[in-house]
């Protein structure tokens, strides 16, 4: 029989309900409330038959909500070390995601994924490990980790002296896991939702930027004119793509008709869809290649390209720009757009930022939308006689 909720009152336990009118068992006692997908209701009993008091109606009632949790999240109790190894299955193998395995397996875990070669380590990186070693959670159930545990984690890692940015790289790992973990109904919340780390103030300032943005546009342009496989690599660097994500680039997400490409698997592990300018779609269609797999894979093994300091050094010598380097390059474009004043959320999504501290708590970056709103800035700060890369 339904329950007719507009019978009952409100007592001062969240989600226990007491009947307005006396029966005569007594009063009755109702459960309603909300978990998982939908709303789950349940008559508790009556405070005469069932010698029920608002106290003990709520222990009732939270037994009851135990019950329905441990339903719809049975396997909150694998432990940690099992949930990276399911989370590690189920992604593509990027550097990323090999990035992320060798932090959990230094400062987190022991996934069973990276096997550390004891005999070539130094005494003193054994000493060291040791000392992470007493934090780690990896076999603590995942439904038992709290916030306080891996705080603990980070703050020894501070007190042995490790960098803010090292500390950081342990949420970035958790983070994305553990919403893993709730897409799956293995977990009910983020256990690190609401910790931070605090990055000491390192950004690296461009001076002249524009001159540089427009500088370094003519020089790829100019040395790259008769290698497109060059030319489009570095100017997917100068339009704001990490180095990482330019080498894992495959053909069968860049959309030539529609102009666009995707990111399959980027820094904050999520999918991420950009506008593909002019000039690099154009240097792209004149690579000799079968247009499988790997756009940039190495002429050589065919696998994927590792080094690219040559070519690099070559675009620094041409320029003049001493730091320069494949992430400067990033500093350049998003100084040269930031004096032209465009909006910070724009920049984020240029750069395929996902800061859940600040922005996405108030709104989703479109990283569509701000790749082409960039690109237009771009065009807008280079000359007429430079190399354009955004007219067909």
């Amino acid at each position: 029989m339904a329950i007719n909720f507009s019978d009952f009152k409100k007592t001062k336990y969240p989600g226990l309900y007491k009947s307005k009118k006396k029966g005569p068992h007594g009063y009755k006692y109702a459960a309603r409330f909300r978990c998982g997908n939908g709303e789950r209701k349940k008559i508790l009993g009556y405070s005469e038959k069932d010698n029920l008091t608002d106290r003990s109606a709520n222990l009732l009632l939270l037994q009851f909500r135990k019950e329905v949790e441990e339903n719809i999240y049975p396997t909150q109790n694998i432990t940690l070390d099992a949930l990276f190894k399911q989370y590690y299955d189920t992604h593509s193998k990027t550097d990323w995601l090999e990035k992320k395995r060798s932090v959990y397996d230094v400062y987190i875990g022991n996934s069973s994924l990276h096997l550390r070669d004891d005999k070539r380590m130094t005494k003193a990186a054994k000493e060291r490990m040791k000392k992470y070693e007493a934090y780690k959670i990896g076999s603590k159930k995942v439904g038992k980790i709290r916030e306080m545990d891996v705080k603990k984690i980070i703050s020894n890692m501070e007190s042995l002296g490790l960098k803010a940015r090292t500390r950081k790289l342990v949420l970035e790992t958790l983070n994305p896991l553990f919403s893993f973990a709730i897409s799956n109904k293995i977990l009910k919340e983020n256990p690190v939702k609401n910790i931070t780390v605090k990055l000491s103030n390192e950004k690296r300032i461009v001076v002249s930027a524009i001159e540089k943005f427009k500088l370094l546009n003519e020089t790829i342009h100019r040395v790259y004119e008769n290698d497109p496989y060059y030319k489009a690599l570095f100017l997917f660097g100068f339009t704001g793509r990490r180095k990482s994500e330019v080498l894992g680039l495959l053909w069968k997400n860049i959309n030539f008709e529609k102009n666009y490409y995707v990111l399959e698997q980027t820094k904050n592990s999520e999918e991420q869809k950009f506008e593909l300018p002019y000039a690099i779609k154009e240097a792209l269609l004149k690579i000799p290649d079968d247009r499988e797999g790997l756009v940039f894979k190495s002429p050589i093994t065919g696998e994927k390209l590792k080094n690219i300091d040559r070519q690099m050094r070559k675009l620094k010598r041409e320029t003049g720009i001493d730091n320069l380097s494949f992430h400067y390059m990033r500093h350049i474009l998003v100084s040269a757009l930031a004096e032209e004043d465009m909006a910070p959320i724009v920049l984020s999504g240029i750069l395929g930022h996902s800061d859940i501290n600040t922005i996405n708590k108030y709104l989703s970056i479109n990283y569509w939308n701000s790749s082409k709103k960039g690109n237009r800035t771009i065009h807008k700060i280079l000359s007429e006689n430079s190399k354009e890369i955004f007219e067909s």
